[in-house]
């Protein structure tokens, strides 16, 4: 399939806008799927984009985060080409809120993923799988890293809920 036909998600390019009387149109061409997790000033749920899963960051802009600032942060993402970093797919503003589709879709943060893993409800053989997977983690975290760095680029934000764990065969992904 041509890249350019997958980058173009929307019907409108890989950076769309929207007024707010189309977000109908938005939910149907992006069905959302999981609510992965939120903050204060973003929400990151599960969407399906035609036949592909993808994760959808939306960072509500005020003052304190602009959407220039959230725009910069999606310029530093897009540099990046990593087995271990998230790939943008395409970006929209609608409102004061600006959204940014990134694949693939992750099953877990690392927190959720340690609390899983140690959890004595877990079946046997997926426990055995995710102990096995977390073994992983540490090199997926420095290449991930060094790779980062060598590119110029800072993540100033690293904590256990920005490292993304796909799985239980644990494939680590940057947000």
């Amino acid at each position: 399939m041509d890249p350019a036909f997958e980058q173009d998600w929307s019907g409108r390019g890989q950076h769309a806008e929207f007024s707010k009387d189309e977000r109908r149109l938005l939910d149907e061409i992006l069905e959302v799927r999981k609510h992965l997790g939120s903050s204060r000033s973003a929400l990151v749920q599960s969407v399906k984009c035609r036949r592909i899963h993808l994760a959808r960051k939306t960072v509500f802009c005020n003052r304190k985060f602009t959407k220039e600032q959230a725009v910069q942060e999606v310029a530093h993402i897009m540099r990046l080409s990593h087995a271990h970093v998230m790939r943008v797919i395409g970006t929209y503003t609608i409102g004061k809120e600006i959204s940014i589709l990134l694949y693939p879709v992750a099953e877990y943060n690392l927190e959720t993923f340690l609390a899983t893993t140690i959890e004595a409800e877990v079946q046997d053989g997926e426990w055995f799988a995710m102990l096995h997977a977390s073994r992983r983690l540490i090199p997926s975290l420095t290449s991930a890293i060094h790779y980062i760095h060598s590119m110029l680029t800072k993540h100033m934000d690293i904590k256990p809920q920005n490292i993304l764990v796909r799985g239980k065969q644990s494939r680590l992904r940057w947000m």
